[in-house]
Parts: C-alpha cells; sequence; structure tokens
C-alpha cells in the first residue's frame, strides 16, 4: 500500500512482470539483511539485485545510502542521497535522507538547507519538520541563514517544485555568510 508500493513504473525498460517482481524480491531481502544487520548483504542485494537492473530506483538508492550511512561511509551515503534527489525531486525523503547524512559529518547548516528544501516540496512532512525541530533545538538558534551558493540554488529548485516563492520560508534567510543566529 502507498503512493510507492509498486515499483513497477520505475523501470527503464518497457514493463515485464517477471523482472518486476525479481527486483521487488530482491530489494525484500536487501531489507531483511538491513533488519537484521547485516548491512554489506544488505548493501550488495539493493546493487546487484536492484540498483544494477533499475539504476533509477530511487526508494532503493534511500535505503543502500542509510545502510552506508550507519557504516558512517559518509561519501557513498551522500552519493546516494544526491542521485535520489535528481531522480525525484517532489520526494522528500530523499532530502531527509541527504540532511541525515549531513547532520552526522557535522554539517548542521547543510542539513537544515536540506530539510528547508524538503519542506519546500512536501510542508507538512511530520519526518521533516522533526529533523529541523531538531536542529532548532540542538544548535539554540531561532533563524537559518544561507550563503548564496549551491544551497540557494537547491533550495529555489525544491521551491519551483512546489510553485511556491522565497517569501513563503519564514525562518530562512539569505545572506552573504552562512551562520546561525542565536
Amino acid at each position: 500500500s502507498g503512493k510507492y508500493a509498486d515499483s513497477s513504473f520505475m523501470l527503464e525498460k518497457p514493463f515485464d512482470s517477471s523482472l518486476s517482481n525479481s527486483i521487488l524480491e530482491n530489494e525484500r531481502r536487501g531489507d531483511r539483511a538491513f533488519a537484521t544487520g547485516a548491512l554489506s548483504d544488505a548493501i550488495q542485494m539493493y546493487t546487484d539485485g536492484v540498483l544494477n537492473i533499475n539504476p533509477a530506483h530511487h526508494v532503493v538508492l534511500c535505503k543502500r545510502g542509510i545502510a552506508y550511512l550507519k557504516r558512517r561511509q559518509y561519501d557513498l551515503c551522500m552519493r546516494d542521497a544526491t542521485k535520489c534527489i535528481a531522480l525525484r525531486t517532489e520526494w522528500p525523503m530523499g532530502y531527509l535522507f541527504k540532511g541525515i547524512c549531513l547532520w552526522r559529518q557535522k554539517q548542521p547548516l547543510l542539513a537544515a538547507a536540506s530539510f528547508v528544501c524538503g519542506l519546500c516540496v512536501d510542508p507538512q512532512n511530520t519526518a521533516l519538520l522533526r529533523a529541523l525541530n531538531l536542529f532548532f533545538a540542538a544548535t539554540k538558534s531561532r533563524i537559518i541563514v544561507i550563503d548564496k551558493s549551491d544551497l540557494l540554488r537547491d533550495i529555489c529548485e525544491a521551491l519551483s517544485v512546489r510553485g511556491m516563492s522565497h517569501s513563503q520560508l519564514d525562518r530562512v534567510a539569505v545572506t552573504s555568510q552562512p551562520h546561525i543566529l542565536q
């Protein structure tokens, strides 16, 4: 059930139910390996059993990236997060995933910017709202100030997905230097 339960629409080739079933079963095997803590097996199943067949499967990219995150392989995690967002800019969980990876790398401003991008896509997403609130609590800040660079471009792209403008962000300011206001 749910919007992304049937992943057959993501196949790049014409629909083939046996291929779709194979991908789904391999994803489930990866999920079981992940659940038992067998992260290497999960990564291998997600890679060989799903992504080598369908590299555009954004949900499995996210799952593999989370396995990398748990192994503290942040460069690989960030690669998957970035690709996930590029494939599905309208999917808020990609932004959450990227923000968590950035937070773990001790880059709270970049993490917060990613959470904001996700909220531009889905303003009611409880996981993103919780993550951004945790950012504000952990940094004891009241506002995020972002430099005019790639972050602003990312936020603008996220806003355009929702048809929103900068004025609709009430806790984000744009300036020439990134910092957190206390």
